[in-house]
């Protein structure tokens, strides 16, 4: 199987550094599934654009929609998703094992 290395934001497309940026302004970090589309900036932008809408604006707080995120990808089964709202709940503030019991059916 082979392997992705990450581009070095230095040889990106000079937009999506930009876009990355914005990311990393607005999240504390870049997620690396966006890393992953910085060589492609229509890309990066259609999905930043998506997650941005979703998470980062609108009547609930980020905290909500990551607990409902984190929950949608523990039923899913998705480890990746896991990993990445897990640490997203955790750089927010948030303890997610309230949502990690709930997903395993305890209380």
């Amino acid at each position: 199987m082979a392997r992705w290395s990450k581009p070095e934001r230095g040889d990106l497309p000079q937009e999506s550094q930009q876009i990355l940026e914005e990311i990393e302004q607005g999240m504390g970090r870049v997620p690396n599934l966006f890393r992953t589309y910085a060589p492609y900036p229509p890309l990066l932008r259609a999905n930043w654009g998506k997650v941005k809408v979703a998470l980062m604006e609108g009547e609930l707080s980020r905290r909500v929609k990551e607990a409902i995120a984190l929950l949608v990808s523990q039923d899913n089964g998705c480890e990746y998703c896991i990993a990445a709202h897990s640490g997203a709940m955790r750089q927010i503030g948030v303890d997610n094992a309230p949502c990690r019991r709930t997903s395993l059916g305890s209380k």
